[in-house]
């Protein structure tokens, strides 16, 4: 059940992030892009920061840091890991016309710090909502490829640097 409403929720965040006209640009070529959120996949939370560089017009390369933790009766743990991610904003290809809600499309490939941990891939799709210039909040969803499975739902916010 909470499977089906995780799922659910996504695809709604995702449909009104759509709906929106759009015309914003999230990544701008030598602008840098300052991104921290939660995501919630079942069982732990993982908080995350980012930073992203515009290597071309919408176009970002970051490195995003995750720290995850989780805990029931019987079992706690903790870990670290670093992401590296490339996102296309794909919004200004689609001409909406305004410039408050960007959409984006990516992947990654990292690692978690702990023993045994493997290299990991991971997909994502989100979108997002400028309240000025610099900052907005974004949604976002991620799902595993490679050593990783299941989807994470994810919230954050956005800060665009000179």
């Amino acid at each position: 059940m909470k499977n089906s409403l995780l799922k659910l929720a996504t695809i709604v965040c995702l449909f009104i992030t759509v709906s929106f006209s759009s015309q914003a640009q999230l990544f701008n070529r030598g602008e840098k892009v300052v991104d921290a959120g939660l995501f919630f996949p079942s069982g732990y939370t993982v908080v995350k920061a980012g930073l992203n560089f515009g290597v071309a017009n919408d176009v970002g390369l970051g490195l995003e840091g995750n720290y995850s933790s989780s805990s029931d009766s019987y079992y706690s743990s903790s870990s670290f890991g670093l992401y590296g991610k490339v996102n296309y904003d794909f919004a200004p290809a689609l001409d909406f016309g305004t410039d408050k809600v960007f959409t984006y499309i990516g992947g990654g490939i990292g690692k978690v710090f702990e023993t045994g941990s493997d290299v990991y891939g991971a997909g994502q799709i989100g979108g997002g909502y400028m309240v000025n210039d610099r900052v907005g909040f974004n949604v976002e969803v991620r799902f595993g490829i490679i050593n990783a499975r299941g989807s994470q739902f994810g919230i954050g916010v956005v800060f665009k640097l000179q």
